[in-house]
């Protein structure tokens, strides 16, 4: 069987183009009944017998998990509503929201466990029972294992539902196999910096100061992001603030929608974010408008480093604690020359060298003024190609907040990209734009509710169990095609990947796909078939979030109840119950006996859900319970999740996000600093031979290479495209609709041309989230690069040159 001809009837967008008609009008069984009629509202009760399920939409979109009213009749869903929140500012429910129903019917449903047949991607499948895929996987993994070690079977999990509680239940699974974990490398720049630096990760958000604090904003600056397309749902935060009289400043390489709708627009050389926050650094200090307030008592401006080892000195160095105890207090100067802790001295200096205890320190913020005069101004002008006058601008503006920066995480795509949150936070340090209303910086909806408390976590990361080696994304090809024998790092056969479609998200995609046909075994468990489904020896079908019962607890103000709106379809079980199976499979009966009902009432069933009256029972009764302080949280106000419990522009001992290794230079990571993109500069040799740097960006009908398949979606947006400038296009002959080739010595693909007069010269740009049955030829994945910097093993999908031509 292959082809459209297969068991899962799959539906891929050359077949849907050829075939619209007929598919808007059977593809959801019933469910057009409902779409016919508004959207966000209830069908009208007039000889109507339904009944009204309360979930949520999937997550990873910036709106994470939005509440919604599944309408079902007969076993079917047939409408969508919004759920209205107590909050109105919250967010509300997007396009892609409310085309789920057309998803859970879908066509690319995954039916049945598939075993491949034919080549890798010929589409070629035999059907299997259950029994047989428990069987093949679990005794292939026993081989493994005893031959090559526990660490041989790699686990990956994404992103594709992870508001849905039940879906961790395969960390379980991964920690009593002791099998290798490779953890996420998408968007994991920010992520660390914002850890590290501000401790962004605060009881109630993930990612600092929540969205609704926005209208407390004088000036909203909106740097590596896109909300009016990428983050739909968080967008009319920035219109309130702006209805409050905030003046909005977008600062892009590309003139985005939302750059567009700006007061003022920055462009910016691409990769060079860094070092504008350094240049407006620089000119706060240079014009003494640094807030000397904040970086004495809320950041480690005056906190004393020890020249030898770049570590703080402490009162153990001058005899007055224990090395390492909690007295161990670190040392500031006084105005009057005194030393001592920093809860004793009230008023310390924040520039100076001395000798304390026979050993040479200096304050941190003298550090950071001596890394600040590697760049001079006109190389900060030239490299960010935004002259002078209009960095002083913007820095004048910034200092003139309440400023909150939305910055999502479009930074992050670069080799240096951690380079631009390091300094960005920085900055916020030295322009006192934290732990204030209406300043530091916001992702969209980063709320997250509260009552899950550690049970969760004692469920999935058992304290019995041994963990597995942690493999880096970064790592992977070279570990399987250039292992050193006798390698501490294990010899990799198998691959299980659950919520995660690698092949169509990570760059570099002809080396994974060599790595997949390098594997003995890969297994992808998902509801559709993804690109990496149809590369995987064994594909286990997922049920749909809203067919089994389950927990929202991220991306929300409200812990929500998620019912289960219909019974699985086909042979599909949840990934709590596969896991389950896999564990028996493996022999571990004893550990993998939990029904899905018992993890449920366990991850409710502590201390934290105690107090605030939340058990299981009340959440099915309630379906959605709002556990968030009504007072918006702001990062830093009430201190900071550090290692210091300040915010920090210098690091002590700082280490990789996750070390592998490889070199690392404590002195340039302790403090900001800016380096070029590895490869998309301008001043790189290749320049010359590719001078187009290669980016994506978010598509406001997709979330990843979800929704990629909905009839309704594709109807408005049927196939991908390039957008170049007037002035490249002009020197290459290529017109609006031309078919254009982007290329380079990784690959290439094939699309339709848009010549947009808002893009910046030597940029190609193209929307994140096609797979391969999207593309006219080639695929875009093919000519970004795997390779990753050292500080954090990050998706550095923009660090990409390329050329462009007319195709034929």
């Amino acid at each position: 069987m292959s082809g459209t001809s297969s068991p899962q009837g799959g539906l891929t967008r050359r077949s849907f183009l050829k075939t619209t008609g007929a598919v808007a009008g059977t593809a959801a069984v019933g469910t057009l009944v409902g779409c016919s009629q508004t959207a966000n509202s209830a069908p009208s009760e007039q000889g109507s017998d339904y009944q009204v399920c309360s979930t949520t939409c999937m997550s990873n979109c910036h709106g994470m998990a939005c509440p919604l009213d599944v309408f079902v009749r007969d076993g079917k869903a047939f409408n969508i509503s919004k759920f209205q929140m107590k909050d109105k500012n919250l967010q509300g429910v997007c396009q892609r929201g409310y085309t789920n129903i057309q998803r859970m019917y879908s066509p690319n449903r995954i039916k049945y466990p598939l075993r491949r047949a034919g080549e890798r991607g010929a589409d070629e499948w035999e059907q299997i029972s259950w029994d047989e895929a428990i069987e093949e996987i679990c005794s292939k993994w026993k081989s493994y294992q005893k031959d090559f070690g526990k660490g041989s079977i790699l686990f990956s999990k994404g992103t594709g539902a992870t508001s849905n509680i039940t879906t961790g239940y395969v960390d379980r699974l991964v920690k009593y196999m002791g099998a290798s974990n490779m953890p996420l490398a998408y968007d994991q720049a920010g992520f660390f910096c914002g850890t590290t630096c501000l401790g962004l990760a605060m009881p109630y958000t993930y990612w600092g100061t929540e969205s609704r604090d926005l209208v407390n904003a004088k000036n909203v600056i909106v740097w590596g992001a896109n909300p009016s397309e990428a983050a739909t749902i968080s967008f009319h935060h920035i219109s309130k603030a702006r209805e409050n009289g905030a003046q909005l400043i977008v600062i892009d390489p590309v003139l985005t929608i939302t750059a567009a709708k700006a007061d003022t627009y920055i462009p910016i050389r691409a990769g060079s974010d860094g070092l504008l926050a350094i240049g407006m650094m620089k000119m706060i200090i240079r014009d003494g408008k640094q807030d000397s307030d904040f970086l004495k008592h809320q950041c480690v401006a005056p906190f004393l480093v020890k020249k030898s080892d770049w570590t703080y000195a402490r009162l153990s160095d001058i005899g007055q604690a224990e090395a390492g105890s909690q007295d161990d207090a670190i040392l500031v100067c006084g105005e009057d020359g005194s030393v001592g802790a920093s809860n004793q001295i009230a008023d310390p200096i924040l520039e100076g060298t001395f000798d304390v205890g026979g050993e040479a320190v200096t304050t941190a913020y003298s550090l950071l003024l001596e890394r600040l005069e590697e760049w001079s101004y006109d190389q900060i002008a030239e490299m960010t190609d935004i002259p002078l006058d209009t960095i002083e601008w913007l820095a004048e503006q910034y200092m003139s907040g309440p400023s909150m920066v939305f910055s999502a995480l479009g930074i992050d795509h670069w080799v240096n990209g951690h380079t631009g949150y390091m300094n960005m936070y920085a900055l916020m340090q030295v322009a006192g734009q934290l732990g204030k209303p209406g300043t530091g910086v916001t992702v969209g909806d980063s709320s997250v509710p509260q009552a899950i408390g550690p049970n969760a976590t004692a469920i999935t990361s058992p304290r019995d169990a041994e963990a597995g080696p942690t493999i880096l994304v970064s790592e992977v090809y070279d570990l399987v095609f250039n292992r050193e024998p006798g390698s501490e790092k294990p010899e990799l056969k198998s691959m299980y990947f659950w919520l995660h479609n690698p092949i169509g998200n990570l760059p570099d995609r002809k080396a994974w796909l060599k790595v997949f046909d390098a594997m003995e075994l890969v297994v992808v468990a998902d509801t559709w078939m993804s690109e990496s489904a149809h590369y995987a020896d064994i594909v286990l079908p997922v049920s749909f979030v809203w067919e089994l019962e389950s927990i929202a607890a991220a991306g929300n103000p409200y812990l929500r109840l998620m019912e289960a709106v219909a019974d699985p379809q086909f042979e599909s079980k949840g990934d709590l119950e596969i896991a389950n199976l896999l564990g028996c499979g493996m022999g571990m009966e004893d550990k993998f006996k939990m029904t899905r009902e018992e993890f449920l009432e366990a991850v409710l069933d502590n201390d934290l859900a105690r107090s605030m009256g939340v058990t299981w029972e009340r959440l099915k009764k309630e379906k959605r319970i709002y556990s968030y302080p009504d007072e918006v949280p702001i990062c830093g106000k009430n201190g900071y999740n550090t290692a210091t419990g300040r915010a920090q522009f210098f690091r002590e001992a700082p280490s990789p996000a996750l070390d592998n290794g490889t070199k690392w230079d404590v002195e340039r990571e302790s403090l900001p600093y800016w380096s070029a993109p590895h490869e998309a500069w301008y001043q790189n040799d290749l320049h010359e031979t590719y001078p187009i740097v290669f980016m994506s960006e978010r598509s406001k009908f997709k979330a990843h290479t979800q929704f990629n398949d909905v009839p309704m979606l594709l109807e408005i947006d049927p196939e991908p495209y390039i957008k170049i400038s007037e002035d490249d296009a002009a020197a290459r002959g290529i017109k609006t609709g031309d078919l254009m080739r982007a290329y380079n010595d990784r690959g290439y693909v094939v699309a339709k041309a848009v010549v947009n007069p808002g893009m910046r010269n030597g940029i190609a740009l193209i929307d994140h989230g096609w797979e391969e049955s999207g593309f006219i030829e080639g695929h875009y994945s093919d000519l970004s690069s795997i390779f990753s910097g050292n500080v954090v093993s990050n998706t550095c999908f923009f660090d990409c040159l390329c050329e462009i031509e007319k195709a034929e």
